[in-house]
Parts: structure tokens; sequence; C-alpha cells
């Protein structure tokens, strides 16, 4: 047995152990070929990006979630993958802010909506006669009377 046929079996054997019997042409490759890796969508690690957008925007206006697509979140994500391999990121562990900054959007959302719940309420009330400040309706906050 030569070296490179030796080579060939131990290639086989660490692809059956490791339950990659798909990738089993590319474990017996002959020795010294370059082996390409399975094709990778640049924009699957940067979906997390679209995918929180969409949730934050739909609920705030419900009515722009046909706008929303799997296809226009995946063209964004391309974009953002585009602009991440030019300034050298690598999705969430390179760039901690991102998802900082993306998760506490998602975080206030619901205080954002209670207040506006209150403008709505406060302008529907002084159609019928509530309290107004310079013309505008007063938004009372809590429930220990007008501020």
């Amino acid at each position: 047995m030569t070296p490179e046929e030796a080579q060939l079996l131990v290639n086989q054997g660490a692809a059956i152990d490791a339950g990659a019997a798909a990738e089993l042409a590319d474990a017996v490759a002959p020795a010294g070929a370059v082996v390409a890796g399975p094709a990778v969508d640049p924009a699957a690690e940067w979906m997390f990006v679209p995918e929180l957008v969409t949730m934050v925007v739909t609920i705030a206006l419900p009515e722009a979630a046909p706008a929303y697509t799997p296809e226009a979140q995946h063209m964004l994500a391309t974009k953002i993958a585009a602009v991440a391999e030019k300034r050298g990121w690598n999705g969430m562990s390179s760039s901690p802010e991102i998802s900082l900054g993306l998760a506490s959007v998602a975080f206030a959302m619901p205080a954002f909506m209670a207040y506006k719940a209150r403008q709505i309420a406060a302008a529907e009330a002084e159609g019928q006669g509530g309290a107004t400040l310079n013309g505008k309706p007063v938004i009372n906050g809590g429930t220990d009377g007008d501020r």
C-alpha cells in the first residue's frame, strides 16, 4: 500500500466517523487536491437584522407587513453582507453593537406602543372636551391624575 492509498483510507474513515457520508467524495480526493467547501450564502449570517427590523416595524405598523417578504429580507441581508465583507465584520461575533441596538429597539417597542395608544386616546378625548395644552392634547401618565 502506498502512502497516498493509506491517506485515502484514513480520510474515508474520518468521514464515516464524522457521519459525513454525503461528503465522502470530498474525503477521497487525491492527495494534494484542493477541495471546495460547501456553498454558503453570505447573507445567511446577517438575516437576523432584517428579521428583527421586520418584527419591529410590523408590530408598530401591521399594514406594512406585506412589504417585508422573505425575498425583501434576503435582499437587505445581501446588502448588509457586502458591507460586512468590506469592513471585515463576521456577524454577531464581531458586531455586538449592532445586535445590542436592534435588541434594544425590540425591547423598547412595547413602551412606544403604549405611548402611541395614550396619544390616540388623548386625541380622542380632546374631541370630547379633554384637556389641552397649547392646542395639543395632554397625555396623562399613570394613575395619579393630571400632570
